[in-house]
């Protein structure tokens, strides 16, 4: 692992050229904005920016997706300040004559983390004399809040499902009962949409929401189960994610390796052996949730039930989806994964301090 000065390490960057390795990068957290969300060409992200300084250079950061939730949630719980963030496994970019960090489906990202290198930025900082950007907290102050996460029974979550819209993201924990096997517990998914089924015509797929036809698409889990806790039972869908988790496999490879048993049975077995486990999962309500047109409920992301309500986030995808319900924590900073690529820029990792 390379220590270098990052002013240095950016002066080598060009334009034209996607850089060949990876980097970590540590710094001052300033002008913090709150996670929300913009729309791009595949719907619809989340993303949190922000500038990582040693006090005297700036360089601007982005984070999409799941990982930028997680990071606005830990930012706003009580932390030392100046907060210091270590990104690691970032890529360095040029974007209008400016350096840009950004992040890889590998980057992990620590705040305040118990290491030599934030111990001593934080000392020289306070030998200089720095102060955090007061830009920062108005920033924070003025752009919408992540959606909060809370903690909640099914009892609670039916006979208050219009009260609790506004938070939209809820954790239950539950045990699963019983499987609905004759729903198809997979779906063609479009590959540019999230979440959205498309309809399978001849050789195409189309799509209703993006209005465009694909040669292919994608093959997600979506199960339908009864599920219950000790104040009530309800019928949830488990989405693909929750799935993939649970049994360590996708969708897509699980209809490969049981061909023959999904012709005769209709489900594989290792989806049906999820009966009688007890997880912890992230539910997202509906319009019709609120109207109480439906108590069917949506699981989108597995989580780990031991994790405190304080200190909850939502967790990125397990790489390669092994078998997971626990997410790793570090005291003071969560660590945020995100799912291994091929296409990562993983050829040498180096260690770059703003000094």
């Amino acid at each position: 692992m390379d220590l270098e000065d990052l002013e240095e390490e950016c002066s080598r960057i060009s334009p034209s050229e996607e850089p060949d390795y990876a980097i970590d990068v540590i710094g001052v957290i300033e002008k913090f904005e709150n996670v929300r969300k913009i729309p791009t060409k595949i719907g619809e992200r989340d993303v949190v920016r922000f500038m990582l300084t040693d006090g005297s250079v700036s360089h601007k950061v982005s984070i999409w997706g799941e990982l930028a939730v997680a990071v606005n949630e830990s930012y706003h719980q009580p932390l030392e300040e100046p907060i210091i963030a270590i990104i690691a496994s970032t890529k360095l970019t040029m974007f209008n004559n400016a350096v840009q960090i950004g992040t890889l489906p590998s980057s992990k990202i620590y705040l305040n983390l118990n290491f030599d290198a934030v111990t001593e930025l934080r000392s020289r900082l306070k030998e200089e004399g720095y102060k955090s950007s007061k830009k920062s907290s108005q920033i924070a102050n003025t752009l919408p809040t992540g959606p909060s996460i809370e903690k909640i029974s099914l009892k609670d979550l039916i006979e208050n499902s219009s009260s609790m819209y506004a938070k939209k993201s809820l954790l239950c924990t539950f045990t699963i009962l019983k499987i609905d096997d004759e729903e198809n517990w997979w779906y063609y998914n479009c590959i540019k949409c999230t979440d959205e089924e498309v309809e399978r015509d001849v050789k195409k797929f189309k799509c209703q929401n993006c209005k465009r036809s694909y040669p292919h698409a994608e093959k997600r889990f979506r199960i339908f189960v009864l599920v219950e806790d000790q104040t009530h039972a309800c019928n949830v869908i488990l989405k693909d994610r929750v799935v993939k988790r649970i049994v360590g496999n996708t969708a897509t490879n699980l209809i490969k390796e049981n061909e023959k048993a999904i012709e005769s049975n209709g489900m594989p077995t290792v989806l049906k052996d999820i009966v009688g486990n007890e997880v912890t999962v992230k539910l997202v309500l509906t319009e019709a949730n609120v109207k109480a047109d439906s108590n069917i409920y949506e699981a989108l992301d597995l989580c780990d039930s031991s994790v405190a309500t304080s200190s909850i986030a939502e967790y990125s995808p397990v790489p390669k989806c092994r078998p997971s319900n626990h997410c790793d924590t570090i005291e003071a900073v969560d660590l945020f994964n995100t799912p291994d690529s091929a296409a990562s820029v993983t050829k040498k990792i180096k260690l770059v301090v703003i000094v």
